[in-house]
């Protein structure tokens, strides 16, 4: 079987894995507020700022071709419903962007960020307010990114194995979608009960995190350009 990649965790030794967790996770939300009320112009300028994350990253696009394929197809309906109900191919079309532009920065974070640095970054966020809060968050972001790719790898093990049964594609399109689903929703539940015995074997516990947050001049200087980056996004929205 093939490895399966995508919203996985990759130990590579980038500038982008090497920053601190909370620059990396503040930057993507300011990230994924802007994408939604930014104009063309702006939207292109974080476009491209994502596309300059994800080449020092080193992320392997091609590998992810078929795994986005999911993605691209959501993409493709929302272009479709926007200019059906519209009749304006370009707010459309910007309307489909928006949302792969929202989809690679989730694949940056998690591809650069393991779900221990995010759980750290997050407790060290709430510890201020409710230290006892602040662990079961960090608990429940942890488990939620460890997770979400069981979903993506479910997916992708039902239709290897049913193309290893040179199952039809084509033939009754509706009894196959049903019948995927059935399986893809059994299989994530399987793994979530395995995953749940795993950490109940092992004593889990909230308060229990693993890592260390490390701010360095690099944090800093990360900061500073991506705030350059979206000053200049929102800029956009004042050009003619």
């Amino acid at each position: 079987m093939a490895e399966r990649l995508i919203f996985h965790y990759h130990d590579r030794d980038t500038p982008l894995h090497r920053l601190d967790p909370r620059s990396k996770m503040f930057a993507m939300a300011v990230l994924t507020i802007m994408v939604f009320n930014l104009p063309p112009a702006g939207l292109l300028l974080i476009m491209l700022y994502t596309a300059t994350g994800i080449i020092i990253a080193g992320m392997p696009i091609r590998e992810y071709r078929r795994e986005s394929l999911f993605f691209g197809m959501f993409a493709l309906i929302i272009f479709l419903t926007r200019w059906w109900g519209s009749s304006m191919p370009l707010e459309a079309l910007i309307g489909s962007l928006r949302f792969l532009t929202i989809v690679l920065i989730g694949m940056l974070m998690t591809e650069t960020t393991s779900p221990d640095d995010m759980a750290l970054a997050l407790f060290w966020l709430l510890r201020r307010f409710s230290r006892r809060a602040a662990y079961g968050a960090a608990a429940r972001l942890n488990l939620t990114v460890s997770f979400f790719p069981v979903i993506f790898d479910a997916v992708q093990e039902i239709s290897e194995a049913r193309k290893s049964r040179q199952e039809q594609r084509l033939r009754r399109p509706l009894q196959r979608m049903i019948s995927m689903s059935t399986q893809i929703l059994d299989v994530i539940i399987d793994r979530a009960e395995e995953i749940s015995y795993a950490l109940e074997s092992r004593g889990f516990r909230e308060d229990i995190l693993h890592g260390e947050l490390s701010w360095g001049r690099r944090d800093t200087l990360f900061l500073l350009l991506s705030t350059l980056c979206f000053t200049a996004a929102t800029a956009a929205v004042l050009i003619p």
